[in-house]
């Protein structure tokens, strides 16, 4: 998972007082609330009163066993492509070539699995792509990173909840 632990423990990220001014609504706090109740179910909290004392709790965490084997059904093997030649078919053997090279290189496979998981147990999963001009050999390479979706504040069209108004990554 790539949730940070914060979140579990009700510090950090939960707390949108630290956010700027206006930018946690209601619902962005409803929101964190469920992402922490389905983590911490995740993460075999699943007991909701404490124990007696002297109670001894076995706790069989199906939940994680459950996502984990659905994620890797979803994606038993890295997504696969290919680049179809209109004309020119050394042009599009190079492109497909370059592209898998980029998708290897950035671990894409990995990503696909871990945003499974994400989606699974929170429902919502999210990246953020970026050109990095430092990259392969100074021509630069694109940068894919699976960010926590704790720390996102989007505004979308009132109606089109699709067409995206603004979106705020908010850093803890």
């Amino acid at each position: 998972m790539l949730i940070p632990r914060s979140i579990a423990s009700g510090q950090g990220l939960l707390d949108p007082a630290g956010w700027p001014a206006g930018l946690a609504t209601a619902a962005d706090r409803e929101r964190l609330t469920r992402y922490t109740e389905m983590l911490a179910f995740y993460d075999g909290l699943q007991w909701r009163d404490p124990p007696r004392r002297g109670e001894a709790r076995l706790t069989l965490n199906y939940a994680r066993a459950l996502v984990r084997k659905v994620a890797s059904y979803v994606f038993p093997a890295p997504v696969t492509f290919s680049v179809p030649s209109i004309v020119d078919d050394a042009a599009a053997s190079r492109a497909e070539q370059a592209l898998g090279e980029v998708i290897a290189t950035l671990d894409l496979g990995r990503l696909d699995v871990e945003l499974c998981v994400d989606s699974a147990v929170l429902g919502d999963a999210a990246i953020k792509v970026t050109w990095d001009g430092e990259g392969r050999e100074g021509a630069g390479a694109p940068r894919v990173v699976a960010v926590d979706p704790a720390t996102l504040v989007v505004t979308c069209s009132p109606d089109n909840p699709r067409q995206i108004r603004q979106l705020v990554q908010v850093y803890a």
